[in-house]
This record gives C-alpha cells, structure tokens and sequence, in this order.
C-alpha cells in the first residue's frame, strides 16, 4: 500500500504539458497531464475549483465518472437523482452528482458528472476515478514512456511507430455512458474482442462465454482460485491459469496470467478485459471518428507476478477452514489435501499470515477428514 504522499510525490516528477502546446511545432492544439502507475491503478491528479488536487484512477473500462461520497459531500456537489450501473456482479445503483469548475492537469472541463461510490469499489487511496472519456471523447495518447496522457482536441494523426489494431471505439448496448475501446486479439486459435481497461489491474480477463470455447477452465490445468467483484457485487470465484500467446495484430505477449469468469457466470457485453497489466506495456493512441486504436510497445518491463503459492481456496466453518477450491499440480494437492478437507487450529486470518510468504517457505498445519486429524507439510511455491 502506498499513501497519498507516494502519489503525490511520484506525479511531482513528471511536468504539466504547456498549455496550448503545438504538436510538433504545428497548429493542432494539445493538452493533457501526467499520469504514473502505483499499486497496479493508473493515477492522475483532479481539482474542483480551488479544491484539490485529488488523486483519481484513470479507468478506460468504467461508464461513469466516480467520486467518493465523503469527498463529494465536503465539496458539496449537488445531488441531481440517481442512476443504475451495470457491472461485472450485476446492477447497483448510485447517487447521481454534478461537479462544477472540474480540471485535469492543464485541461479546464467545466462541469462534469459524478457517480457516488464508496467503501472497498475503489482503490483505498482513490478519490474517485475518471471514465473511458479521458480517451475517447477526443483523439488523445496514453505515454507510458513519458508518463504523460494528452488529447488533441482538433484531432491528430498517430505518430510513427504506432500500428492500428483491429477493433472499434464505440458505446455500451445500453446507450448510456462514455464510449469505450475494444480491441480484437487471437489466442489459442480464437478471435477474442477485448474491452481495453486501464482500471482492471491484471493482465487478461475472460468472461463466462469466452471461457467456455477457449476451454481453459478444466481439471486438469493448473489454477488459483480467486474471488472476483465488481459493480454489482461478487461474481463468484474465478480462476487465474497461465495462458498460451495473445497477439493483438504484430505485437504479442507470451504465457499471460489468464483469469477465468465461472463458466457458469453472467456474460458480457465483450470476451473479455484487457487489463492495466498489459496495457501498460503499450503506448495508446485513439482515432475517434475513424473508430481506431493504434498502439506501439514500450520500453516498460512486465510488472512482477504475484498470485497465492498454496492453490487453495478455503472458507469458513464450525469446524475449521474447509478446502472448497484445490488446484491440480499445485502445493495444496501434493501435499495430500482435497476437496471437504477441514484446515484446523487456525482462523483463516491467521491462514492467510501464513501462507502470504516467500517461494520456499515450509508450512506445516493439521486438518480433518473423515473425522480423522491428520499434520500435514506443504512448501509454497509459483505453480502457474
């Protein structure tokens, strides 16, 4: 975790654009504001007036502008009704604000509409976050190279370097909220449209439909049972596979964290999300009226991967921590666990202490089956 010292410190680094900058010393107008990537979320800084700044997320994947209750009732927004959201665990209302007098980094947006979200839907350190708008309501570049988003408000041409990818820029069935990018990507010999979102923090997410024709969610491969949430609530217990190659046009990124939605689950409106983990390894450059994103890779390495050593997945019970969820080829099965198995002698907070160690570390604990109470021994180790 990081405090917003660390936020504020890091974006201090990176300079504002100059306002009414030319582009390559030509006559399209250019703005924009520095961005950085902590704790896996893509940040950049808001002010409200004289208010501020606060640090927001920068979410591509998101419909609506966010902002926590508690800030907006210190900035005193005005409540204009409310409206329903749809997310990956379903439908959620929220109260409905609008903001005045509204910045981000040199770029004066007036008023801006606000949704009210609170508790653990954002990022603890996030005031709010901003929507695929910051990409999409005019041409701009997402720089990871120079820490930098910029919009050309009269429309530009890519640079060079940059290949369009097959896709479309384009709103939600719902016809509600900011447009959104959707990139078209091939694995496993499967054609997957990808919805670009700068707010999920992996790598690749699949939802229930592609999951299911892509038949990565068997018994047989190696897994790490994983809750997944969202707007709407939970979404069931997702799995988290290592992937083959996904290649988006020429640029390709080899073995992938996959995760997968439960087959069984509710669909989307796309195959899947393409998350701030691959992203980031990208410069972007959108074409709104030509509907094109365009790309090029960075000089950014791939972020290190960090998912739980054991393969477990356990809940709660009278009588211990029951093992709901074991991955084949992992340190749970070799060290003899299985499914119905009851973990005893530990809370699951102190489980969680436990095994949230190093590749290596030994663990030994007791558990229940049939009755019987056995000791047991695994080594945690990267299995994926």
């Amino acid at each position: 975790m990081f405090s917003r010292r660390d936020m504020l410190g890091a974006a201090a680094a990176l300079p504002f654009l100059p306002a009414a900058a030319r582009a390559g010393g030509g006559a399209t107008r250019v703005g924009g504001a520095r961005i950085v990537v902590l704790d896996n979320r893509l940040w950049t800084q808001v002010r409200f007036g004289d208010r501020g700044p606060y640090s927001f997320i920068l979410d591509s994947g998101a419909w609506t502008n966010a902002i926590q209750k508690g800030l907006a009732r210190t900035l005193k927004l005005r409540e204009r009704g409310s409206l329903i959201g749809k997310g990956i665990g379903g439908t959620q209302q929220f109260v409905h604000y609008e903001a005045p007098d509204v910045s981000i980094g040199n770029i004066s947006i007036g008023t801006a509409d606000f949704s009210g979200f609170e508790g653990a839907m954002l990022h603890p350190e996030a005031s709010g976050l901003l929507s695929a708008a910051f990409l999409t309501v005019a041409d701009a570049d997402l720089d990871f190279d120079r820490n930098e988003w910029r919009i050309y408000p009269d429309g530009r041409t890519p640079a060079e370097g940059y290949v369009a990818l097959a896709g479309t820029i384009r709103g939600s069935a719902q016809r509600r909220g900011a447009t959104k990018i959707y990139v078209d990507a091939r694995m496993d010999g499967q054609t997957l449209r990808l919805l670009v979102d700068t707010g999920a923090p992996g790598q690749l997410l699949l939802a229930p439909a592609a999951t299911r024709r892509l038949g990565l969610w068997n018994e047989r491969s190696p897994y790490v049972p994983t809750p997944l949430a969202g707007i709407g609530g939970s979404a069931g217990l997702a799995r988290l596979v290592r992937g083959s190659r996904l290649q988006l046009g020429p640029i390709a990124f080899d073995r992938p964290l996959v995760m997968l939605s439960d087959p069984k689950g509710q669909d989307m409106e796309s195959d899947g999300i393409l998350g701030l983990g691959l992203i980031e390894r990208m410069n972007l450059s959108t074409d709104v009226r030509g509907g094109k994103l365009w790309a090029m890779r960075n000089g950014r390495p791939a972020r290190p991967e960090r998912y739980g050593l054991t393969g477990l997945w356990l809940e709660e019970r009278k009588d211990g921590l029951e093992v709901v969820a074991a991955s084949p080829q992992s340190p749970a099965v070799e060290a003899g666990l299985r499914l119905g198995d009851a973990i005893i002698g530990v809370s699951l907070d102190e489980w969680i202490r436990k095994v949230a160690r190093r590749p290596g570390t030994v663990v030994d604990f007791a558990f229940r089956r049939d009755g019987i109470e056995q000791a047991g021994r695994l080594t945690l180790r990267a299995f994926l």
